[in-house]
């Protein structure tokens, strides 16, 4: 009998396991480093969860309390971020620049106009 296995698979399943490693190791540098009590504090509260619902080892967050637990929980492994509201289906709101006096641009042209050797600007 012989069975094959596409070399996309092994591509995958190779991944796979890498992410898996490195993921340990990312988990285990964020465990042994120390959070910010304040930070802790403030991801509790915007959460809205009491201080037994709540712990970190390291910087790593935790739920104390299994009902606690959500999909949003995925997104937010450090104390720092762990009340990140993450809404993939709405795009992210880019502030738009100040608005500029028209008095500002009339100067901006006025004065590029004389420099450039161009017919001069009407104010």
């Amino acid at each position: 009998m012989n069975i094959g296995f596409p070399n996309e698979l092994l591509d995958a399943l190779g991944l796979a396991g890498l992410i898996f490693a490195a993921a340990q190791v990312i988990l285990k540098t964020k465990t042994d480093s120390q959070a910010d009590p304040k930070e802790l504090s403030d991801a509790q509260g915007q959460l809205g969860l009491k201080d037994h619902q709540v712990d970190a080892i390291g910087k790593v967050f935790l739920k104390t309390q299994r009902q606690d637990a959500s999909w949003k929980d995925l997104f937010g492994d450090e104390v720092g971020n762990a009340a990140l509201l993450l809404d993939v289906a709405r795009p992210v709101p880019v502030p738009s620049p100040p608005p500029v006096p028209v008095e500002n641009l009339i100067q901006n042209c006025c004065s590029t106009a004389k420099s450039a050797a161009r017919p001069p600007c009407v104010p």
